[in-house]
């Protein structure tokens, strides 16, 4: 009886902290064990990665793998299963179970209508939006995207001029005016606020996208949103609503700076609602409130605006700034080799030389930028996996012959297709002109080679998805990567610090996404004069 006493006195001296952090473990445990056994009943003859047949739980080891060696991981599913037709499981984040498609799949998978596949349900899933955004209707009901397709994309040509001189603008903040010393700047950081203002013009518009307050928060809500994302994605489903509140208030405090740097420019385009048409501006923002008019009225108010505007500029920058990042990267490290620096210039300068007139036919002629944008895509792509999929109905059978569960979600890997030496010639290697001459080869053909650009979809190229529900941004993301690759290469000289010996830093792998080394330093410095000042 005393040994008992002694117990229960030394366990009334733990802390309360210590109490809180063994009810939350015991907590997670338990809902661990309850969302394996209410979760989705997967079928016997799916077949899991690294796991012997018949097994129906993944070991430890095999769960680690894709948290420390994903592209393995990815590697050894394509091959045993991907190239040959047939469907197989891995695991994801938490206690998450994959269902991963054979690419043979894709014209299956694209055929499916929203009813059967839906791309909006696995996004919630895979983003956590529910969270980071507030309420799951700025997926399900993205009108946002809908005015993009609608009425943003189909007049790039008129924006273009004056996205361009935010690109001058932006590039000329950062990278500074000074033509005698070398400026030493961090890639991704730096990006991230030239991209940030650059897709904001197009966004919200001036003067908001070069306030810096609100660059500052919009940069700072994308990254906790992705770190929301991961953290949410990694607990089991019953513990999402009791730890949600608090993952979540950093992501509300840079939305509620968003809301209050939005505000005068909201209430300012709400009072031009009543000017005619042609007199109101056409960037995102005003195309959104003009659409709410009309279909969505109950939302057009400061505080639905204000979450419609982050997630769309959020959508616009994030993934922006990494791509433009490894592009920069990606131009200097294959230089000595391939004289990359001078053939872009040679072609920019051809496109000044033609009158130097923002375009979708300017952009379509530049096959060389096109073809290092696309290239560093191929293999410095953020995510790894394409055309991410919840099943909506009962009685869905794969090809390879298996029954898909109800609320599962399914999609098809990318990066190993992307570098299948059946697809291309010495696939690991960065080849910044690869595509380029499989144009010139193309052409020779009598083909035009539009498969072959950076927004075009299919097999080799799914970072945008492919089919209906391919991305809609990939168009205004062309003319932002060419306006800034061009402006860069035409008034900066640029380099690596010596001690890079002319190699960039590689990305590094965080479970499946690839991400740009956010100490990796470049070197500029204004070019004395240009050929076209």
């Amino acid at each position: 009886m005393a040994k008992i006493m002694e117990a229960l006195a030394h366990f009334s001296t733990i802390s309360a902290f210590q109490g809180l952090a063994i009810s939350a473990i015991a907590a997670f445990l338990a809902a661990s064990l309850l969302s394996v056994f209410s979760g989705i009943y997967l079928p016997p003859n799916l077949p899991r990665i690294r796991e012997p047949k018949g097994k129906t739980s993944f070991s430890l080891r095999t769960r680690l793998a894709y948290y420390n060696d994903a592209k393995a991981l990815f590697q050894e599913l394509y091959d045993k299963y991907g190239k040959v037709g047939k469907t197989v499981l891995m695991p994801g984040l938490g206690q998450r179970c994959e269902i991963i498609l054979p690419n043979s799949s894709l014209k299956w998978l694209t055929s499916q209508t929203q009813n059967v596949l839906n791309n909006h349900e696995s996004l919630l899933e895979l983003d956590q939006f529910e969270y980071s955004a507030g309420d799951a209707k700025y997926v399900r009901d993205a009108w946002q995207s809908t005015v993009l397709k609608q009425d943003i994309n189909p007049n790039l040509d008129a924006l273009a001029a004056g996205l361009n001189e935010e690109v001058e603008s932006a590039i000329d903040l950062w990278f500074g005016n000074d033509t005698k010393e070398w400026k030493e700047i961090t890639v991704l950081h730096d990006v991230r606020f030239i991209v940030a203002q650059v897709s904001g013009y197009l966004t919200v518009g001036r003067p908001l996208c070069r306030d810096p307050k609100y660059l500052n928060a919009i940069i700072n809500y994308g990254e906790l949103f992705v770190t929301n994302a991961g953290l949410m994605g990694s607990l089991p489903k019953l513990l999402r609503p009791l730890f949600a509140p608090l993952a979540a208030l950093p992501i509300r405090y840079y939305l509620l700076k968003i809301k209050q740097q939005f505000k005068p420019q909201f209430e300012q385009r709400t009072k031009l609602l009543q000017s005619p048409l042609q007199d109101q501006s056409f960037d995102h923002l005003q195309k959104l409130l003009q659409y709410a008019v009309k279909n969505r009225p109950t939302e057009l108010n400061h505080h639905e605006l204000s979450i419609r505007v982050a997630v769309s500029h959020f959508g616009a920058s994030h993934q922006t700034s990494i791509s433009m990042s490894n592009i920069f990267l990606n131009i200097l490290d294959s230089d000595s080799e391939y004289n990359t620096i001078s053939a872009l210039r040679r072609e920019i300068d051809e496109f000044h030389d033609g009158g130097g007139i923002w375009s979708k036919a300017s952009l379509a002629k530049m096959v060389k930028l096109d073809s290092i944008i696309r290239e560093t895509l191929r293999l410095h792509s953020f995510g790894s996996r394409g055309l991410m999929r919840r099943v909506m109905v009962d009685n869905l059978w794969t090809e390879d012959g298996i029954l898909l569960p109800k609320h599962a979600d399914v999609s098809i890997l990318g990066y190993p297709a992307h570098t299948d030496p059946n697809n291309f010639e010495d696939p690991l290697k960065f080849d910044p002109f690869r595509f380029a001459r499989l144009r010139e080869e193309a052409a020779l053909q009598g083909e035009n080679g539009s498969n072959l650009s950076f927004v075009s979809t299919g097999a080799t190229n799914l970072q945008f998805g492919h089919g209906r529900q391919a991305c809609p941004g990939r168009f205004p993301l062309d003319f932002m990567l060419k306006m800034m690759i061009a402006y860069i290469l035409t008034n900066y000289d640029i380099g690596f610090p010596e001690e890079y010996n002319g190699k960039r830093p590689g990305t590094i792998w965080r479970a499946e996404a690839q991400f740009v080394p956010s100490w990796a330093k470049v070197l500029v410095k204004r070019k004395t004069e240009t050929n076209f000042e």
